[in-house]
């Protein structure tokens, strides 16, 4: 039996996004006031909540020195809970969709929660699928990595 191992490697690709607002969005014009972390995210996800409040805490924390950017797949049928729920949880940073999943194929993503920490030089250096309840700690670490640099 023969195994075949493929390996994708993620490059960071500039996109253009609506907020939940309808403001249109470029991630390159945010990456010029520091990293961001990219999540993608669902209302229908059972893990994507505890992601995104973990991403409130760290916004919370690292203030303007980061930029966090939540990509929803919802479909235009539940894509009217969004804003209720952003607000219910206080999640108060950058909240898009993204519209038939192009840019999250665009950058591999098959399953949700999946979150990317891209640096102001838009390198990939962290990639996470699921949710796991020490990822604050994992993005911490990550992020005062590159905050140093």
């Amino acid at each position: 039996m023969k195994i075949a191992i493929i390996l994708f490697i993620i490059q960071y690709t500039n996109f253009k996004f609506k907020d939940i607002k309808g403001k249109e969005i470029e991630i390159d014009t945010l990456l010029e006031k520091g990293p961001i972390i990219l999540d993608f995210w669902a209302t229908w996800c059972n893990y994507c909540d505890d992601v995104l409040d973990i991403l409130k805490e760290i916004k919370e924390e690292y203030k303007e020195k980061i930029n966090i950017v939540a990509l929803s797949w919802d479909t235009p049928k539940t894509s009217s809970k969004i804003e209720p729920l952003s607000k219910s949880r206080g999640w108060e940073f950058l909240i898009g969709i993204d519209e038939g999943k192009k840019i999250g194929r665009s950058y591999g993503v098959i399953f949700l929660p999946t979150l990317f920490i891209i640096t102001k030089e838009k390198g990939i250096v962290y990639k996470k699928v699921g949710y796991n309840p020490k990822e604050k700690e994992e993005i911490k670490k990550v992020l005062e990595g590159i905050l140093k640099e």
